[in-house]
């Protein structure tokens, strides 16, 4: 498997070189994009394959905003998209999803799905806008994304077994919010993941060497490709 990081930031992009969270997940024939926020489009279409699926994580404008221009792609070049995601009920997810290029599928916390032979199943996080979890396999590696959460206790449990463990876990010490701070890393490991990327990077925030510094741990960088 690969993982191309499109996009790595949240709230907002950094200036002029960022784009908000958006990972390209691929596996011979087999593609999925994990979440679609905002400059994640124009990277996506620049040198990678057509995804077979788009999943959203959790609905705040960071992780979906180019799902809107994507609409306009797919209704240009005569398209259709699969997107995977948690139900919702929102003016929002209505905005996002009624779109007759979009066949949604609906997934929550006890769902298994297969595609192209690859298995993806789901967890519950910790956030203020409900927000799944993913896990991919190909049945020899492992890919775990958490989306957008706090720290819950036996999130780490979620990582055993994986390859690559994509977090939300970049924020600073005292951090007060939805998100993870980098002081949870060493409880992160605890089920010994083979890489972990902290991803949900603040552009005014972004994680010193020292918060790094821990074996296979490195803060995701745009443009590169991961492969395990």
């Amino acid at each position: 498997m690969e993982l191309k990081v499109l996009g790595r930031h949240g709230p907002y992009a950094a200036p002029a070189v960022g784009a908000c969270s958006g990972y390209l997940v691929t596996d011979g024939d087999f593609s999925i994009l994990l979440d679609f926020g905002s400059g994640v489009l124009a990277r996506m279409m620049a040198d990678c394959p057509e995804p077979d699926a788009v999943f959203i994580s959790h609905l705040h404008f960071d992780h979906t905003s180019d799902l809107l221009p994507y609409r306009y792609y797919l209704d240009v070049c005569k398209k259709t998209a699969t997107v995977i995601t948690e139900k919702g009920s929102s003016a929002w997810y209505n905005t996002l999803f009624s779109h007759s290029r979009f066949t949604v599928v609906n997934v929550q916390e006890d769902t298994t799905l297969t595609v192209k032979g690859r298995r993806l199943s789901f967890f519950r996080c910790d956030h203020p806008s409900p927000n799944l979890g993913i896990r991919i396999t190909n049945g020899k590696s492992t890919l775990v994304y958490t989306g957008d959460t706090r720290y819950f206790e036996g999130l780490e449990k979620q990582f055993e077994g994986a390859d690559l463990v994509l977090c939300d876990c970049a924020q600073p010490v005292g951090f007060q919010g939805g998100h993870m701070t980098v002081d949870r890393i060493p409880t992160l490991l605890r089920y010994h993941p083979k890489k972990l990327l902290m991803t949900h990077v603040n552009p005014n925030e972004v994680p010193s060497a020292q918060d790094t510094a821990y074996p296979n741990v490195a803060l995701a960088e745009e443009g590169k490709i991961y492969s395990f």
